[in-house]
């Protein structure tokens, strides 16, 4: 039986919709979960779905995957991208109907001014001149009425496109998004790190790293409380973000832990950046006027790493992560660059 397309169109709206609200981001295996559970083609994913839900599960890359092989891939995969393929064949199939008909009433409307063409040649009164002349004029509105009537059609199609385009930009943007800094999340570390390392590869230029970690934070949590914990996760964000160059890359890659990717810039730069992101962030005493807390100070303990000749992504970034460590078994509020490993 054939699909309604206005359906599809209200299915991929959903999707979309879905995604977005739960930060998904919008990937082919996903868009397959998400397209099953509006559709409620399966019953089991929809209840599990909505357990995950009450649960208030985060929904990370790890769930995301265990979703789409427990109901996804036991079923076959290709049969399910075949359901979603053909969704949106309809869409286009109520676009092209559309057209096709107007086309064929174009057609008509021709053949009607080759009809009045030739019986002008054959009328010999005014009276008969007069009823081409009606008879032209219902047609031609007729036509006009119709092109009035693709005309919208083709705007409503058009509107929901954009809408959809709209909806799959910010789904994309939110899925690479610390929701609580609105800084990158991990995700989009894993992603940006790997694009710096090829085109560092490509173009034979330095690429530097930074991890950061608020020192403490967890004693600072207890002592003040969530509310105040996720300001100050908020204010080095912000300090972070704003001291660094466009093409760089700022993460909150874990609960008070950030990192930076630096382009094109060499281990020296890259050391010279941590220590003035660990002045400015332990020069400030914080208080919360709304919250009636004086927070005093807090510092940063930093690791810096280069990328070398035969580092892989993961080479990189634990030798980082070892330099970070090691600030911290030194005594905190301090920066530790890979030469000075131990």
């Amino acid at each position: 039986m054939k699909a309604d397309p206005k359906q599809a169109v209200r299915l991929l709206k959903t999707v979309i919709q879905e995604l977005s609200r739960r930060h998904i981001p919008a990937t082919p295996e996903n868009y397959t979960v998400w397209y099953h559970y509006a559709a409620a083609t399966d019953a089991e994913l929809v209840d599990y779905i909505k357990r995950l839900d009450e649960r208030r599960t985060a929904y990370s890359e790890p769930v995301n995957q265990e979703i789409y092989q427990r109901f996804i891939e036991k079923g076959g995969a290709q049969q399910h991208i075949l359901e979603i393929k053909n969704s949106l064949r309809h869409f286009v199939d109520t676009l092209l109907n559309t057209l096709n008909s107007k086309n064929s009433e174009l057609k008509d409307f021709a053949n009607t001014l080759k009809i009045f063409n030739q019986k002008v040649e054959a009328v010999q009164s005014s009276n008969d001149l007069q009823a081409l002349f009606i008879g032209l004029m219902v047609d031609t509105k007729r036509q006009e009425e119709s092109a009035v009537n693709l005309q919208a059609s083709l705007q409503q199609m058009a509107d929901d496109i954009n809408v959809m385009r709209h909806e799959m930009e910010r789904t994309s943007e939110q899925a690479y998004q610390d929701e609580l800094t609105k800084i990158g999340n991990r995700r989009m570390f894993e992603r940006e790190l790997h694009n710096a390392i090829s085109q560092s590869r490509h173009k034979k230029s330095p690429l530097s790293m930074i991890i950061l970690d608020i020192d403490h934070f967890k004693l600072f949590n207890d002592q003040y409380g969530h509310q105040v914990g996720d300001k100050v996760i908020c204010y080095v964000a912000n300090i972070l973000k704003n001291s660094v160059k466009k093409r760089d890359k700022v993460a909150r890659i874990g609960g008070e832990e950030f990192a930076i990717i630096l382009p094109e810039t060499p281990y020296g730069g890259a050391m010279t950046l941590a220590e003035q992101l660990r002045n400015k962030v332990s020069n400030h005493q914080l208080s919360s006027s709304k919250d009636k807390v004086r927070i005093g100070k807090i510092t940063l303990s930093a690791g810096i790493g280069s990328l070398q000749p035969d580092d892989t992504r993961d080479d990189l970034f634990f030798r980082t992560d070892k330099c970070l460590y090691q600030s911290k078994e030194n005594g905190r509020n301090r920066i530790t660059g890979e030469t000075e490993l131990k």
